[in-house]
C-alpha cells in the first residue's frame, strides 16, 4: 500500500473479506505453480507479477458476476498473499532436496521431516514474517528508502491493469 501513495492513488480499504478469499485462492494457485516451477527448473522467478495478474483477473471476474466493484487496494492485498505463497513454496522445495543431498553425499544423519512438521514450520515462519513486516517496512522503506524493484514492478502492473492495460 505504501507504493500506491507514491503515485497519488487514494488509500481506500483493501483488507476486505473478498480480497482475503481471493488472496487465499491466488496463494494456492501461485504456490502450486511455484513448487512445480522450482522442481522443474531448480529456480524460481519472482512470483509477484503472476500474482498481480491472477488477483486482478479473479477480482474482475467476481465483480462482473456480482455486479460490484473492487478497489486496487483489494487487488494489492490479494496479490501479496499469492506472492508470499510462491516464495514459501520455493523455500520448502529447495530445503527438502538439500536435506536429501546432505544425507546422500556427506552421509549426515539427518531425519527427513514429516509433512506435519513441514507444514508447522511453514505456518510459524509465515506468522513470524507477518509479525515482523511492519518493523522491517519502517526500517527498509521509511527510514532507509531502499529500492524494491519487484514491488515497484508489481505496483506498476497493478496500476496499468486498473487503467485498462495502459
Amino acid at each position: 500500500l505504501f507504493v500506491f501513495g507514491l503515485w497519488g492513488i487514494s488509500m481506500e480499504r483493501g483488507f476486505t473479506l473478498k480480497s482475503c478469499l481471493v488472496g487465499l485462492g491466488v496463494s494456492v494457485l501461485v504456490g502450486v505453480a511455484s513448487v512445480y516451477i522450482a522442481f522443474m527448473l531448480s529456480a524460481l522467478p519472482w512470483p509477484i507479477i503472476t500474482a498481480v495478474i491472477i488477483s486482478f483477473a479473479l477480482l474482475t471476474l467476481i465483480s462482473k458476476l456480482t455486479k460490484s466493484k473492487f478497489t486496487i487496494q483489494e487487488a494489492n492485498v490479494a496479490q501479496a498473499a499469492g506472492s508470499v505463497a510462491g516464495l514459501i513454496g520455493a523455500a520448502v522445495v529447495f530445503t527438502i532436496p538439500a536435506i536429501a543431498y546432505l544425507k546422500e553425499i556427506y552421509k549426515l544423519q539427518l531425519a527427513m521431516p514429516s509433512i506435519s512438521k513441514i507444514l508447522l514450520v511453514t505456518l510459524l515462519g509465515s506468522v513470524l514474517g507477518i509479525l515482523i513486516s511492519p518493523f522491517t517496512k519502517r526500517i527498509s522503506i521509511d527510514e532507509e528508502d531502499l529500492p524494491f524493484p519487484s514491488g515497484v514492478a508489481g505496483a506498476e502492473t497493478l496500476i496499468a491493469l486498473d487503467r485498462g492495460g495502459r
